[in-house]
């Protein structure tokens, strides 16, 4: 089959929608099917074209060089730009390319944007949807104002069934399962989770450190929704019973300049250290590194850094979100509140002071990331497409 997929930016960056359309485009282009990827430049370095793993990487202007520098990815003014040129973009594309199917991103919005609202000249469409806040007050607090409102607007119209998709596909159990209350598009929703490369995994032993000098791992975007903010204010909580715990966070975004003043401000400056985000082929061999990843979200799809780590056998302290839940439970993750740093510290401390009980709960979690691949994931996203 030839398919194109439309996404808001390059599936080259490490964003959780990015990587599951990089990783479903180059399973597919291995299957041997023709993919073509259509996406916003984001980045001034992003090359107008370029052929990665048998994949075609279109990249359309979205704003001029000076903006782009100044709001690059994941800048959300880079994001929704890339929105509105790809939606004036896509219809003469169109009429030069022929696709068997189309598959786009909603996150937070489609990358079509109101071309959503109509057919394409196309047999079949799907959208990958994968956070969705339900109420306004929930878009504005993760999104800000304006984006929040317009990714309230397209919800509303996913969820009556205006948005023309001839399936809805959540990479979330507990999301699939809120769309199925909607009858407009209740026929339409599939649950088909994210995955992870296993093969490129191996877990190494990890031993109790005799010199109290602990680890700590958090990775994704640096905003409201991930929850950083807790983290840092569990281990100032822990910095004097416990002064050899750091912690790392992988990320980048709005709210790093914000974190860093929390953590002064906290007295754990010399404790927390932000990484620029690395490739997923890094992935594997930064997270042996560590000897826990924490997981402070407040609302999340499901993410891939989850399963890469339950796949490292790296134990896992994560807040109890259904999305966590939904493929973790108690007995294989240490499980905190959302949103109370409090409890998150006293769940840290039990980690800390149970080391083979939080190793037994990693070997859990480790065969239960055996059952999540990228080949299954791509290959249950068009099942019913052939």
């Amino acid at each position: 089959m030839r398919i194109l997929f439309i996404s808001h930016s390059s599936p080259l960056k490490e964003g959780g929608a990015e990587t599951r359309t990089r990783e479903v485009a180059f399973t597919l282009a291995r299957l041997g099917h023709d993919v073509t990827i259509l996406c916003g430049k984001t980045q001034v370095s992003d090359p107008d074209v370029s052929n990665v793993n048998g994949v075609q990487i279109i990249s359309k202007k979205t704003l001029p060089a000076v903006l782009l520098r100044k709001y690059p990815y994941p800048h959300y003014v880079s994001l929704a730009a890339a929105n509105l040129s790809l939606m004036f973009y896509i219809p003469a594309f169109l009429k030069r390319e022929k696709f068997d199917f189309i598959r786009e991103d909603m996150c937070p919005f489609p990358p079509s944007f109101l071309l959503s609202l109509v057919r394409l000249p196309v047999a079949r469409r799907i959208v990958i949807v994968h956070m969705l806040a339900r109420t306004l007050r929930g878009w504005v607090k993760y999104y800000g104002a304006v984006f929040g409102f317009v990714g309230f607007i397209m919800d509303r119209l996913l969820r009556a069934g205006l948005l023309k998709y001839d399936q809805i596909v959540s990479d979330s159990k507990w999301l699939a399962d809120e769309l199925m209350e909607y009858p407009g598009i209740s026929s339409r929703i599939r649950f088909v989770p994210n995955g992870a490369n296993l093969a490129d995994f191996n877990p190494c032993e990890r031993r109790h450190r005799q010199n109290g000098n602990v680890r700590l791992l958090s990775v994704g975007r640096l905003v409201e929704n991930k929850g950083h903010r807790y983290v840092i204010e569990a281990l100032s909580r822990l910095k004097d019973e416990y002064p050899g715990v750091r912690l790392d966070i992988l990320g980048k975004g709005p709210l790093k300049g914000p974190l860093i003043k929390l953590a002064s401000e906290l007295a754990v400056a010399d404790r927390v250290k932000f990484l620029a985000p690395i490739s997923h082929q890094q992935m594997p061999a930064l997270l042996n590194e560590y000897d826990f990843f924490v997981l402070p979200s407040i609302w999340e799809g499901l993410p891939v850094s989850l399963i890469e780590t339950m796949a490292t056998k790296v134990p896992i302290v994560s807040t109890d979100i259904p999305a966590v839940t939904a493929i973790v439970d108690s007995n294989s993750a240490t499980l905190a509140s959302k949103e109370d740093a409090a409890d998150l510290a006293d769940k840290l401390r039990w980690a800390l002071r149970h080391p083979e009980e939080v190793r037994a709960r990693a070997e859990r979690a480790y065969e239960i990331a055996q059952m999540y691949d990228w080949t299954t994931t791509a290959s249950r996203e068009i099942e019913d497409l052939d």
